[in-house]
């Protein structure tokens, strides 16, 4: 296997293991040499079948925003899906990447701080909701709009 820094994803079958109970699950990081480096586990799941994929989320708003130096701060809220296990919150930079802002099980989510990019005079917020099953449907996105003199209210 090979991995590059970031995140990386895998997904291994058990079918060898099928009419077992599974007991534990071990984990087990190695180098080929001695090395520094961290592991960070985002999430360990075992799932049966395909994932659920949900539809994206309703009402998706920035219902205030505050900006200061051209930092804002931002309140967003949305309709709650009782089948959505959680809600990832992130903004989409110009050059398309994404960058995690957040994550959260409810239907309001504070951002306390998203840096506006270059003279750029808006910034896409998307709200991704992902299944019990581990599926994500298709983002949600809110604008914020940057104010011309980089400090007071925003407009949402």
């Amino acid at each position: 296997m090979s991995y590059s820094a970031g995140w990386n994803t895998e997904t291994l079958t058990l079918s060898a293991y099928a009419g077992r109970t599974i007991a534990a699950i071990n984990l087990r990081f190695a180098a080929p040499a001695p090395t520094m480096y961290n592991v960070n586990i985002g999430e360990l799941a075992y799932l049966e079948g395909q994932p659920v994929i949900p539809p994206a989320p309703k009402g998706f708003a920035i219902d205030a925003a505050y900006v200061y130096n051209n930092i804002a701060e931002v309140l967003l809220s949305w309709t709650l899906d009782p089948g959505i296990w959680y809600y990832d919150i992130s903004r989409v930079r110009p050059d398309g990447s994404v960058e995690a802002l957040g994550r959260t099980l409810d239907e309001v989510f504070y951002v306390k701080e998203v840096a506006r990019i270059g003279s750029g005079t808006s910034t896409r917020i998307q709200l991704t909701p992902v299944t019990l099953t581990g599926g994500e449907g298709p983002p949600a996105t809110a604008t914020l709009t940057w104010p011309r003199t980089g400090t007071g209210p925003a407009d949402a």
